[in-house]
């Protein structure tokens, strides 16, 4: 089999564990967030837990809840990556890595194409992993 081949499976499966990490952390330091908040009882069924919030803070501002994120987030190198993001960037990945919307839906909001939202999602990822690591 071709060295470069398995280099890139390889590869591929790295970027999709850290991607995993990203959205499992990022997710876990909004639920403490905005339980923390409310000061309410703990809900153990996650998707019960996400439609409550979505339903409960359709109207808090996504600036709010991505500062909390970012204040959370405990690796340094990390967090001083995901305050380097632009507004469009910090918007693409909120919505991504944690409300899990589509490309599509993204893109028809911010009203510029799908391809564009992925590259610069997948552009995110990569320097976010970088940052994560110290580099």
């Amino acid at each position: 089999m071709d060295k470069q081949y398995i280099n890139q499976d390889y590869d591929e499966a790295l970027k999709n564990r850290f991607t995993a990490y990203l959205r499992l952390a990022l997710g876990r330091k909004r639920k403490d967030y905005l339980e923390k908040k409310n000061n309410e009882n703990i809900i153990y069924d996650s998707e019960l837990l996400e439609r409550s919030l979505a339903d409960r803070y359709a109207g808090q501002s996504m600036q709010d809840e991505w500062d909390a994120i970012i204040h959370a987030i405990e690796n340094e190198h990390l967090k001083k990556g995901l305050l380097t993001l632009d507004k469009m960037e910090s918007i693409i990945l909120y919505r991504r890595a944690i409300l899990r919307e589509k490309f599509d839906t993204i893109a028809s909001d911010l009203k510029i194409p799908k391809s564009t939202v992925a590259t610069k999602y997948y552009r995110i990822r990569n320097r976010l992993e970088k940052a994560a690591k110290g580099v």
